[in-house]
């Protein structure tokens, strides 16, 4: 049965698993990058005990902004490529 009107043109809504990235881990994140821009993956993952694998952080990084150059993590300037 096809919908008509507004609710055709929506997008339904996300209803994948919830991150297990609490507030408070990410933010815990951005300051450990802003200390020490070299850490590595597993580093952030062992040092600040985060319950996700490495690809997942990569991802979330990624989303968040992030880039990774030269062993450095540091946030895009949305200007073009870094």
């Amino acid at each position: 049965m096809a919908t008509s009107g507004r609710k055709a043109i929506l997008p339904k809504p996300y209803k994948g698993r919830t991150s297990r990235l609490t507030e408070e881990m990410k933010i815990s994140i951005h300051k450990r990058l802003e200390e020490k821009s070299d850490s590595t993956l597993e580093d952030l993952i062992i040092d600040l005990n985060l319950p996700i694998k490495k690809t997942r952080l990569s991802d979330w990084l990624t989303q968040a902004g992030y880039t990774h150059k030269k062993k450095l993590y540091v946030l895009s300037n949305h200007k073009g490529r870094t």
